[in-house]
């Protein structure tokens, strides 16, 4: 069980790491969107800011000398307040933080549910491990939404410039659109391949995502059987050990000229029970030390028996009138 144990606990580690990647990446883009961070330094930094950051709360012109285009006049184009590419990563952005935020929970519960034990498989596993499998298929499910998105995006700003205005959702694309031709394919076409690849996790990753999410799965349900076969060994050693002895029975079982004896043991009370083909006569003794030494049978060809003491154990007596023999098993549980 220690293969599968380390499995788990290695895939909570890589969560854990993730986990705080994607919420540090997710916290610098709600940040971007509330106008904290400046992106004018570069080009492609700047067109980032503009495709999918860009809101009229703050800087609401276009600076086009950060684009390296020339010759421009102080117009600007007509545009919303905010665009529809800038919400979509916005709300990207919100679940990430939150879906990172539940996975490094999750993982450190999977760490946790390595020491635990449970009789029942099922509650061991939906109480410690099903939470980390679930967020990890979820999150690698907007992983493969999110740049689905930004992927087309990629191909449509890398195709024209005129795709850059559309995003941008500038209405008089005609008025500006010698200025945006200036913009190299390398700027334009670039910010959407970085969210691209931030959001695919470089492609590579993701692909190893799925592979991880099978290798939880397996490893968590073996240590979830594997713990379910523990618990019920040790729920029944915990029966044995506990077990309280059967109520004290003493009978006589005559079939012809054959008879059975089993003598019970308690400390209060004993039962005979005398049996034969035509009759039954039962005997119950108040002492046990002092009904010990006599017990007739009333039945025919059945001789007066004398019962020694008998210790605090189950034990049985089996008697033989023809040979006027007494044989004595003891059987102990």
């Amino acid at each position: 069980m220690k293969a599968p144990k380390t499995k788990v606990a290695l895939i909570a580690i890589y969560c854990i790491i993730s986990g705080l990647v994607y919420i540090a990446l997710a916290i610098l883009a709600i940040c971007s969107y509330a106008c904290v961070l400046d992106f004018t330094k570069t080009p492609v930094a700047y067109m980032l800011y503009l495709l999918y950051f860009r809101t009229r709360t703050c800087h609401n012109d276009i600076k086009w000398d950060a684009l390296g285009i020339e010759g421009v006049t102080s117009s600007q184009p007509s545009t919303p307040k905010e665009t529809s590419a800038v919400l979509r990563t916005l709300t990207f952005s919100i679940i990430y933080l939150l879906l990172n935020l539940i996975l490094i929970v999750a993982a450190f519960r999977a760490m946790v549910g390595l020491r635990e034990r449970a009789q029942n498989r099922h509650i061991l596993f939906w109480s410690y491990f099903a939470a980390l499998f679930l967020t990890f298929i979820i999150i690698t499910a907007l992983d493969f939404l999110s740049s689905a998105f930004y992927l087309i995006e990629f191909f449509l700003t890398f195709y024209n410039s005129d795709n850059v205005m559309n995003i941008l959702e500038i209405d008089n694309i005609d008025e500006f659109r010698q200025y945006f031709s200036q913009l190299s394919i390398n700027t334009r076409s670039m910010p959407s391949m970085i969210l691209f690849l931030v959001t695919s996790k470089v492609l590579l990753i993701l692909t190893f995502n799925f592979a991880l999410i099978y290798a939880y799965f397996t490893a968590a349900w073996k240590i979830v059987r594997e713990n379910q076969k523990f618990s019920f060994q040790v729920k029944t050693v915990e029966k044995k050990i506990k077990k309280k002895e059967p109520s004290p029975i003493m009978s006589i079982k005559s079939l012809n000229s054959d008879a059975t004896i089993v003598v019970g043991t308690n400390k209060n009370e004993k039962t005979m029970t005398t049996t034969n083909t035509t009759q039954t006569e039962t005997h119950t003794p108040s002492n046990v030390e002092n009904d010990d030494n006599s017990s007739r049978n009333s039945s025919e060809g059945i001789p007066e028996l004398k019962l020694p003491r008998v210790p605090y154990e189950k034990t049985t007596f089996e008697y033989y009138p023809r040979s006027n023999t007494l044989e004595r098993s003891l059987r102990r549980y």
